[in-house]
C-alpha cells in the first residue's frame, strides 16, 4: 500500500458516513470543480496524455512535475468516470464514451495494440474504445496491471 493510499484511508475513516460534507469519487491525481481530467507524473508511454509533439516534454523529459489537463476530443461532454493504473489510463464521459491512454502491450486498452505485432504499443493521447453513435455506452471501468474492465449497457 502507497502513503498516498494510506492517506487517503485515513481521510475517509476520519469522515463518518453520517456526515454533511459532500463525497464524490477520487481514484489517483488531482480534483477540480469542473469535469476536466488533469495529470502529472511519468510520461515515457503515454501516461499523461499529451501529443508527443507537446513542449512540455522537451521541457521536462521523464516526467512532468504539476498538474497538466488532459485534452479530451469532446469538450462538451464531460469526464463522470476515471480509472488510472501506473501505465495508462480510462475515462467514461456522460454519454458514456469510454477513452483510453498509455501503455497497451498486453492491449490494456483494448485497442487491439500488442508487440507481437510490432504495431504501436502506446496510446499518448485519449482514444475512443467504444463509438459514442454505436449501440452500447459504458457506464463503469476500472484499471489494472495489464489489464482493463468495462462495464457496457446497451442505448436506450
Amino acid at each position: 500500500m502507497t502513503v498516498n493510499s494510506v492517506l487517503a484511508s485515513r481521510i475517509l475513516e476520519l469522515i463518518p458516513l453520517y456526515s454533511p460534507l459532500p463525497r464524490f469519487r477520487v481514484l489517483a491525481g488531482m480534483t477540480s470543480m469542473e469535469p476536466l481530467v488533469f495529470a502529472c507524473g511519468q510520461h515515457d508511454v503515454g501516461q499523461i496524455g499529451l501529443p508527443g509533439d507537446d513542449p512540455l516534454f522537451i521541457a521536462h523529459p521523464g516526467s512532468i512535475p504539476f498538474p497538466v489537463q488532459v485534452p479530451l476530443p469532446d469538450p462538451d461532454d464531460p469526464v463522470v468516470r476515471i480509472s488510472t493504473s501506473s501505465r495508462g489510463n480510462w475515462v467514461v464521459t456522460a454519454d458514456g464514451a469510454p477513452y483510453g491512454w498509455g501503455e497497451a502491450n498486453s492491449s490494456e486498452l483494448g485497442l487491439g495494440w500488442t508487440d507481437k505485432k510490432k504495431e504501436v504499443s502506446m496510446a499518448r493521447t485519449p482514444q475512443v474504445i467504444v463509438r459514442r453513435d454505436g449501440g452500447w455506452r459504458a457506464k463503469e471501468i476500472a484499471c489494472g496491471g495489464q489489464h482493463s474492465v468495462c462495464l457496457l449497457r446497451r442505448r436506450a
